[in-house]
């Protein structure tokens, strides 16, 4: 209860505050041609939506979920559950999407479609968008999935509804695009989403949230490059404070198993017994990883890219003579 009163609480204020729409998303009302509302719309605040989605409501948590509606539709002997899910910000919005778009992926890919800000499809029946401060998850509930032009159109009659463009948050907006493999970016707080696809082991090294119920101030990206025919995954993390982010630094650092390393200009370069490198980037409040890499050289400029080093002080004013 207490969760619930906080949640409507925030979104109050920031509602009357002009910050943002409490639900720039509805399904209450929702018709399309050729399809029946055969039930719902529901409504849930909170984790309360746990019940519907037990298994990833975790990962909805961790992006500050404010509210969650389903609805069911049918059309002849096939059915789409649809869901909307509404977060805080569209920064998280479009990290409870890249988080989702994960699971598609692990399923056996995902076609990117002109959805909202941007939307990815599971051609056997899965779709999710990410609209400003929603994403909504179409899925198939009957053994024949709908065709891919009806998930798209009834995603694309919801998100009809924003008709503004969000900006992705900073960390993954500053990722260089040449060689990103657009579908393995993944923004997010808590280990549990980046889990997925880096896992560091059971320590928290890297000390993200782990605790969905509590608060995180620590940001990160990942993605995944192309380089001469090789993945080369990075890590980037952003943390509240430079403390934070040098202990991060120097406690993965202490898990990396090298042959040989070095350090110069914030960078820490461990040479692997399988030949490729480990590097650790420390800049400020800032730390970047590649965990296996190649292009060393490619590598260290994308890191720096989403985290430039801070730019050199001004030089002093000359001072006349005489």
């Amino acid at each position: 209860m207490a969760r619930r009163l906080m949640v409507c609480t925030l979104l109050a204020v920031a509602a009357c505050s002009g910050a943002y729409a409490v639900e720039p998303l509805t399904l209450a009302g929702f018709t399309i041609d050729g399809w029946t509302v055969a039930d719902g719309p529901k409504t849930w605040i909170g984790g309360a939506v746990e019940e519907k989605i037990d298994g990833f409501v975790v990962f909805h948590q961790g992006f500050n979920l404010a509210n969650s509606q389903w609805l069911l539709l049918k059309q002849g002997d096939q059915a789409l559950d649809v869901y909307v899910f509404t977060y805080d910000t569209p920064a998280n919005a479009y990290g409870l999407y890249t988080v989702m778009r994960q699971t598609i992926m692990q399923a056996g890919g995902a076609e990117s479609v002109p959805i909202g800000d941007e939307a990815a499809c599971h051609p056997m029946g899965q779709l999710i968008a990410w609209v400003g401060r929603s994403t909504i998850i179409l899925t198939n509930a009957t053994p024949k999935p709908p065709s891919k032009e009806a998930f798209v159109t009834v995603a694309s009659k919801i998100a009809s509804q924003s008709q503004t463009k969000s900006e992705k948050p900073e960390l993954a907006r500053n990722l260089p695009t040449e060689n990103l493999e657009p579908t393995s970016v993944i923004y997010c707080h808590y280990r549990q989403a980046l889990d997925q696809v880096f896992y560091v082991g059971e320590e928290n090294v890297l000390g993200m949230g782990t605790d969905v119920k509590e608060p995180t101030e620590v940001e990160a990206v990942y993605a995944r490059y192309a380089i001469d025919n090789r993945p080369h995954p990075v890590i980037i993390v952003r943390y509240p404070n430079e403390d934070a982010a040098a202990k991060a630094a120097d406690a993965y650092a202490a898990t990396v198993e090298a042959k040989s390393s070095q350090s110069e200009g914030g960078w820490r370069d461990f040479t692997l017994r399988n030949g490729k490198h480990t590097l650790i980037y420390y800049n400020g409040k800032v730390v970047g990883i590649a965990p296996e890499a190649v292009a060393v050289d490619h590598v260290k400029t994308i890191i720096q890219s989403v985290s430039p080093p801070p730019a050199p002080p001004p030089a002093p004013p000359e001072t006349g003579g005489g």
